[in-house]
């Protein structure tokens, strides 16, 4: 059985994930991922369509806080510009809002201390109650880590609102993003290992033993995984991710063209919080139809059930973009195959480790953000 030593193991491709290794390496440590997949991105895939071309498998929008585009780019590579127009709202009476506004200062720490106050409440149930009925949902939480929670994200938050340069993108869109992934690893001379990894565990040296499906074993100083990487055992301990607050919801994406003369309003992200069928519409990218001799544009809209359980789908489909100014009228649309996918929800993670991970094992924090992630990490902070 081969044994490899490496100062640190990645498991997982997701923007995350990659960041610490690339980070790993340029701090000149020795360093491989470890990805089951052919595809790099984790939940950021790419797919193809037939006749259109390759698009994004999902609604994506990266949020602003300070830092967090200029930590992406210069760990991944990928060059980040200001959407124009930006992002926006849709309500219920029809009202286009902007997405985010210097209003949102007070969004975080109110939701901050919401969860200070549920702390709290469990805390002081706990201590009355008899010690089978406690609240154990609480045991993990920290009021000091809570406070450095609230710190982190308020500051950072706090400081690009006040400079309020906008919500950005990767230059092109994120049909290519997982390609400028694993040519960051790659660039970074990053050992990548195609694998699936079953077992983790530590050994008698301080150090960890990967098993992985193939039968390999794979030794680090320490390795680092994100909560939704699957295993079957870390410590002989029958392992699941994370669900406290981070509750693993599955989204469907339905793909749709129209044809680029139809379109009145062409913004690359619309959130609809009130709709009862639809969650999100982003535009993928135009491409050239040589069956229709005309410009398209691709659609992807975020649907909050299957859609194969929605009645009328195209018909609702085309008033939703007539109710969103999208189109100015009624139009003919075309329905590509959906795909569906499981992300995690925006909920703040406020646990930090299982215990027992002991001291070589390290869980890269995640939440449904990306920005929020990063700066949860301060270790691969580079701005």
């Amino acid at each position: 059985m081969t044994s490899i030593v490496f100062d640190r193991i990645v498991v997982g491709s997701s923007p995350l994930a990659v960041m610490h290794a690339v980070k790993f390496s340029r701090d000149g440590l020795k360093t491989a991922l470890v990805e089951k997949e052919e595809q790099f991105g984790g939940l950021w895939q790419s797919c193809l369509i037939e006749d259109v071309g390759k698009t994004e498998c999902a609604c994506h929008l990266i949020e602003f806080y300070a830092g967090s585009y200029e930590t992406l780019s210069t760990l991944t590579g990928v060059a980040f510009e200001r959407l124009s127009p930006q992002p926006i709202k849709v309500l219920e009476d029809g009202r286009h809002l902007p997405y985010t506004t210097r209003l949102d200062i007070f969004k975080e720490p109110f939701h901050l201390l919401i969860l200070f106050l549920g702390l709290i409440f469990i805390r002081c149930i706990n201590t009355v109650l008899p010690s089978q009925c406690k609240i154990h949902k609480g045991k993990n939480l920290s009021f000091r880590k809570l406070s450095e929670r609230i710190s982190i994200v308020t500051r950072y938050r706090l400081l690009e609102i006040l400079n309020f340069s906008g919500i950005k993108a990767p230059m092109g869109g994120y049909r290519s993003f997982p390609d400028q992934l694993r040519e960051a690893v790659v660039e970074n001379g990053i050992r990548v290992i195609q694998d699936r990894v079953d077992v983790i565990n530590e050994n008698s040296d301080n150090l960890c033993e990967i098993l992985l499906a193939s039968g390999k074993t794979l030794q680090a100083k320490r390795t680092y995984l994100t909560e939704s990487v699957r295993l079957k055992s870390v410590n002989g301990i029958s392992f699941k991710p994370f669900q406290s607050g981070n509750v693993l919801k599955e989204y469907w994406h339905v793909p749709i063209s129209i044809d680029h003369s139809c379109i009145s309003l062409l913004n690359s992200y619309i959130h609809l919080p009130k709709n009862k069928y639809f969650h999100r519409i982003t535009v993928s990218h135009q491409y050239y139809s040589s069956k229709s001799n005309q410009t398209k544009v691709l659609f992807l809209i975020q649907t909050r059930s299957n859609p194969a359980l929605i009645e009328n789908l195209e018909e609702k489909i085309v008033s939703l973009l007539e109710f969103c100014r999208v189109t100015t009228k009624k139009q003919e649309i075309k329905l590509h195959a959906p795909f569906s996918g499981t992300f995690s929800s925006q909920a703040l993670d406020l646990s930090e480790t299982y215990d027992h991970f002991g001291k070589t094992i390290r869980v890269i924090r995640s939440v449904g953000d990306i920005s929020k992630s990063i700066i949860l990490n301060p270790e691969i902070m580079v701005a």
